[in-house]
């Protein structure tokens, strides 16, 4: 896991607390050898940004990163939204 400012990428009106890259633990044939090694990054600004106390920011970190750990098994945003992962 990495903990990173801000991101580099996003689209206008988008708000991005974290990010899975890597391949889907449960896509068929998995991990290629030689291929680079799965990374969840969370985004410190835009996290602290969305909580209103510091209290807020330890359970915004857990849910952010339950999400994108939800990411590398394959839930889809869909699906993470209707577990309450959002």
């Amino acid at each position: 896991m990495r903990e990173e400012p801000e991101p580099d990428e996003v689209r206008p009106g988008q708000l991005l607390l974290g990010m899975f890259r890597g391949i889907e633990h449960t896509r068929a044939g998995g991990r290629v050898p030689g291929s680079l090694p799965d990374v969840i990054t969370l985004y410190r600004r835009p996290i602290l940004a969305v909580c209103r106390t510091a209290d807020e920011v330890a359970p915004r970190v857990l849910k952010v990163l339950g999400h994108e750990v939800g990411h590398a098994f394959g839930l889809s945003e869909a699906q993470l939204r209707a577990y309450g992962w959002f």
